[in-house]
């Protein structure tokens, strides 16, 4: 059976790269940008820069999202999900975190370094 090869992993995580202005840690997986930009979010950093392409683990090719260490909390609550957005109307992805993060409102928020991931799926011939 065939497979997608990186250079199309690639354009793919290029643009998300490209258009991520913003992201969010959220309560559960958003599946609009106001659930990941007000409804479910708990956590927002602005101005994140993906890394480029790479291979990854186990199969396909991912983007680190960066560890953030000055997170702006805006709900307390434990964030299970992140979300890239545009910081406009479009959610770019989203995915689960590695582990969940407790937040409280006051202090800057941390949390480890993501991964914006796509696998090396098969496609039928």
């Amino acid at each position: 059976m065939p497979s997608i090869y990186n250079a199309a992993r690639d354009a793919a995580l290029n643009q998300c790269i490209a258009d991520a202005t913003r992201l969010y840690l959220c309560s559960a997986e958003p599946t609009t940008f106001a659930q990941a930009s007000s409804t479910l979010a708990l956590a927002n950093k602005t101005g994140i820069t993906l890394g480029a392409p790479e291979d990854a683990t186990p199969n396909g090719r991912w983007s680190e999202i960066p560890e953030v260490t000055d997170g702006v909390v805006t709900a307390a609550g434990q964030a299970t999900h992140w979300a890239l957005t545009n910081n406009t109307d479009t959610v770019i992805a989203t995915g689960p975190l590695t582990a969940p993060v407790d937040l409280v409102l006051g202090p800057p928020a941390a949390w480890p370094a993501q991964y914006l991931r796509v696998p090396a799926a098969q496609v039928a011939a």
